[in-house]
């Protein structure tokens, strides 16, 4: 994980909570101010929570960073990357295509 998602992770939980939705283009100065500044207006004084373990229901010792990310499935066909060839010179020692 990057700061990038953090950051993500971060705004994602704001916009939920808040029940609105960002759009925050590549390369824009929105930046960690911007987002403390926005945390604090809506009462959190730092986005991290008390996490309860579920078994026994104590409380862990750190609070921890959470929120929404999107991710990406990336497609990837391996029978569209595959290419062959029955002619053509060969090297002697790897065998590779020349």
């Amino acid at each position: 994980m990057n700061i990038g998602q953090l950051y993500e992770s971060q705004l994602g939980f704001l916009a939920n909570y808040l029940g609105v939705k960002f759009a925050v283009p590549t390369f824009s100065r929105f930046g960690t101010e911007d987002l403390r500044k926005l945390a604090k207006s809506v009462g959190f004084d730092d986005l991290k929570m008390t996490l309860y373990n579920g078994e026994n229901g104590e409380a862990y010792a750190e609070k921890v960073t959470i929120g929404y990310m999107h991710i990406l499935k990336l497609v990837h066909m391996v029978e569209d990357k595959i290419h062959a060839r029955s002619v053509g010179p060969y090297s002697l020692i790897t065998q590779q295509p020349l």
